[in-house]
């Protein structure tokens, strides 16, 4: 299938779901070839795409009234309202950004009067006025200052930013903030601090295009959500649903049995080298998971196989990295590990992904590179594109007059995110 085709199925899809979800009712078949009018498809497509969505158990066909219709399923009506809630955010977005603008223009008004009318004036007082030496509560830092060679088009368009300027506040966190968040970094020389809280079955709230190795899994729910996701494409794009997840969070004590058992069995050099040691293990945050195949009621490796490229190739677009991969043994501490994968959001996987680095390198950089009151990193991906920076302690500043989120490194600071500018429509 060429990338024209291609594309043409995605659209055609997500036209589908929005038609399913503008109503609760049952659809006939001529229902919906009217809602599909103006779409410039094959005449057959809307046979395959409600046979593809069939077979993703997003939908069931059942005769209602002497006709066969198309209703959503559970599972259906579960995805598709996320959908739904991200088209209402994006609403809410467009009108925020119009109230800013509103805004902001009123007080370009009215700076340019006070010029005029009092600048002149009071600019002798004003030269001979001394700074007090107290950090101010906010600061307003331009995009030439920010990233002179990344950040063109800030403010612009569709943007998130009013008038191409990041404007910031000062926030206090606590210690426990730092060992929380999807960027935390846990290691031999970071150990986890903390009880993850918020925790979901991995069974009850997964879709039915993967399966689970034990009903106790559990992981944050924002994993969970980008989980079902990610596996649902992957069986529609290799008509293949044997995935199986094997391992989600561990507690301490769980670690330690582990890697008591290894000892025992393998000795204490294979241990260390082969089983996070308790305390030092990513499964502890709920941000990590274990993949294998399952087939015929058999579990094996996903090394080698189909599932292991489309994870490489496409868990970066949903937030997923592999945590071990090949060429970082001597800084991660672990060999090449084709079923271990962590969560660290969309912007950050990108990144990681295409440039070779495994997390300790991410943050790392960030840390060296990218602080708060020098030059911060600029992210494109599919969503939009994002500024990231990294801020030591916990007094921090964050923007105010764009969307961010902020997460622990594990460490001594956070890993600040902020969105600059959506992605076209």
């Amino acid at each position: 299938m060429n990338k024209t085709n291609e594309d043409n199925i995605k659209k055609y899809k997500k036209k589908l779901i929005a038609v399913f979800l503008s109503t609760s009712d049952p659809m006939t078949y001529e229902e919906l070839t009217y809602e599909m009018e103006g779409i410039d498809v094959p005449e057959n497509f809307l046979d395959r795409m409600l046979k593809s969505l069939e077979n993703n158990n997003i939908i069931c066909k059942e005769p209602h009234n002497g006709k066969d219709t198309y209703i959503l399923t559970h599972f259906g009506r579960r995805r598709l309202s996320v959908i739904s809630k991200r088209n209402k955010i994006r609403e809410a977005r467009r009108k925020r950004k119009i109230a800013i603008g509103v805004i902001c223009l009123i007080a370009v008004i009215l700076v340019l009067v006070w010029c005029v009318l009092f600048a002149g004036q009071n600019g002798e007082d004003g030269n001979n006025s001394e700074g007090t030496g107290e950090p101010q509560a906010s600061t307003e830092i331009s995009p030439e200052s920010l990233n002179s060679n990344l950040v063109d088009g800030i403010g612009s368009g569709s943007g998130a930013l009013s008038g191409g300027n990041v404007t910031y506040e000062t926030i206090t966190l606590s210690e426990d903030d730092i060992h929380n968040g999807p960027l935390m970094l846990v290691n031999s020389d970071n150990r986890y601090e903390g009880e993850p809280e918020g925790l979901v079955s991995v069974a009850e709230l997964g879709v039915n295009a993967f399966t689970v190795s034990s009903t106790s899994l559990v992981v944050r729910q924002e994993v969970i959500d980008q989980l079902n996701i990610m596996i649902t494409e992957y069986n529609s794009d290799t008509q293949r649903s044997d995935i199986m997840v094997t391992s989600a969070y561990r507690s301490v004590a769980d670690q330690q049995e582990i890697y008591d058992e290894n000892v025992s069995l393998y000795g204490d050099s294979y241990a260390n080298t082969n089983v996070q040691t308790p305390g030092a293990s990513d499964s502890h945050t709920g941000y990590a998971l274990s993949f294998s195949l399952y087939s015929d009621g058999q579990s094996s490796s996903i090394r080698g196989t189909e599932a292991e490229t489309w994870l490489s190739e496409n868990a970066r677009d949903y937030g997923f990295i592999l945590r071990f991969p090949e060429g970082k043994e001597e800084i991660t501490g672990f060999s090449y590990r084709a079923s271990n994968y962590r969560y660290v959001g969309v912007p950050h996987a990108v990144y990681i992904e295409e440039n070779g680095l495994c997390l300790e390198e991410y943050l790392d950089l960030l840390k060296n590179s990218y602080g708060y009151e020098g030059e911060h990193l600029e992210i494109s991906c599919d969503s939009g594109v994002y500024g990231v920076y990294y801020a030591s302690g916990t007094t921090i500043s964050v923007p105010r007059n764009t969307e961010y989120t902020i997460s622990g490194n594990n460490s001594d600071g956070f890993i600040v995110t902020y969105l600059i500018s959506e992605a076209a429509e």
